[in-house]
């Protein structure tokens, strides 16, 4: 092991004197990014240049003869297309390692249709829809990670895909097939730091233990196509405030697959009863409905409240992209971007302005999406544009108007023993108001 495990090294030149690469060599350099081999080089030993997880250019001159095994196990950022002798297929034989990709996208390395690694740096990542599996440990140790979106194409995920990624935060599922025979969610590692888990509108099925112990989850969406929620898929989840859930028809849930019943369901207006009688869904201390707000014409529906604006916008047949763009005063506040799938792809905000966008996903409404931008300001009139666009990023179609938001209505005023308590009605809710700090009914801060 001549320079195993140097943490300096970034590139190698081996001279002309040189006729053999011993075992381990370079073992575990993990700043060497390139190495030029002379043609006086005949061998290299086992594990010569394996764990250099930086490492993206080396040529083999023809003059290699021998190559020991796993030579260049684990550099998992090396491209394939580096072999100048053609006695050495890299496809046939075991010298490689296996850790051969062809593909870096989004900070993600992938061979043919399957994610093999992320890189280390990599914080948001939306996971192309060409990808059918995910590795084990594919994420393991990404510690920079803290958005993830997986689509309904993936059908396979390994085990500790996420060990270790303790920053992750947010996360957008769509995968409608798979299952996790063991019980675990793929997010275990992570599910104290989870703040945000939006499902995306085509999962039908939502997995056993999928957040299972997600203590700091506040909010979940069921989308309207789900049939079933899995045995333990949201127990443990002990700050769960609000369950909103879109479908119509109470799908198949067991008791387990809840253990905050103190949180709000919020369910659609057409089928309250139903839920009410469900034996589980009745569980729940408080029950309101939302309407399905379905969008029958080409029209825009706007509903502002007083912070916040609800959106529903009619979608095109042959668009790409939808570009929602707010402004106050001229000036624009934010600019939000989605795909013809509804999954939202982009959001800015002015400088100084500030959002919370945990839902990543457009809700599907009759034929069109729904989407709220919260961190308005309240009694403000704002303009908004929506901008359709095809695969040529030609404009198809636009829609344009403004909204004013609503004031904060006071209802009373409480003295307590603890500080002067406000009573707010927002948006239907009744708010506690105390020291400046915003309360539920419950007394659940928010």
């Amino acid at each position: 092991m001549v320079f195993g495990s140097c943490d300096s090294l970034t590139s190698i030149t081996i001279p002309n004197s040189v006729t053999s690469i011993g075992e381990q060599a370079f073992y575990g350099c993990n700043t060497l990014t390139s190495i030029t081999i002379p043609n006086s080089v005949t061998s290299i030993g086992e594990l010569a240049f394996a764990v250099c997880p930086t490492l993206t250019s080396i040529t083999i001159p023809n003059s290699v003869t021998s190559i020991g095994e796993r030579a260049l196990s684990e550099c998992y950022f090396l491209k394939t297309n580096f072999i100048n002798n053609s006695s050495l297929n890299a496809e046939e034989n075991n010298y490689w390692g296996a850790t051969f990709v062809d593909q870096d996208i989004d900070g993600l390395l992938i061979r043919n249709d399957t994610v093999i690694k992320c890189r280390r740096l990599a914080s948001s990542i939306t996971i192309p829809n060409t990808i059918t599996r995910i590795e084990d440990v594919a994420f393991a140790y990404c510690g920079n990670l803290t958005f993830i979106s997986i689509p309904n194409s993936v059908k396979s995920i390994g085990d500790d895909v996420f060990l270790g990624a303790r920053s992750l935060t947010s996360i957008v599922w769509d995968v409608t097939e798979w299952s996790n025979p063991n019980s675990n969610s793929p997010f275990s590692d992570s599910k104290t730091s989870i703040t945000s888990f939006t499902f995306g509108n085509h999962v039908k099925h939502i997995p056993s233990y999928i957040c299972y112990e997600m203590e700091n989850l506040p909010m979940v969406n069921i989308p309207n196509a789900t049939k079933s929620i899995g045995e333990n898929a949201f127990a443990g989840c002990s700050k769960l405030q609000e369950v909103y859930c879109y479908a119509v028809e109470p799908p198949t849930v067991y008791e387990s697959s809840f253990s905050q019943y103190n949180a709000f369901l919020y369910i659609p207006c057409e089928n309250k009863k139903a839920y009410m009688l469900d034996e589980v869904f009745g569980n729940f201390k408080y029950i309101e409905c939302i309407s399905s707000d379905e969008v029958k014409t080409n029209d825009v529906v706007i509903t502002p409240t007083t912070n916040d604006v609800t959106i529903i916008w009619p979608t095109e047949g042959n668009a790409d992209s939808y570009t929602i763009v707010i402004k106050k005063d001229d000036e624009v506040f934010c600019t939000l971007t989605f795909n013809a799938d509804g999954q939202l792809l982009n959001i800015a905000f002015a400088p100084g302005r500030d959002g919370n966008h945990p839902v990543q996903y457009a809700e599907q409404a009759g034929n069109g999406y729904r989407f709220t931008v919260t961190g308005l300001e309240e009694a403000t009139t704002y303009t908004y544009e929506i901008i359709i666009k095809d695969v040529a990023n030609k404009i198809i179609k636009s829609h344009s108007g403004e909204f004013t938001t609503q004031s904060i209505t006071a209802v009373d005023n409480i003295q307590s023993s603890i500080g002067n308590t406000h009573k707010l009605l927002r948006d239907g809710q009744l708010i506690l108001l105390r020291d400046g700090v915003e309360y539920t009914i419950m007394g659940q801060e928010l």
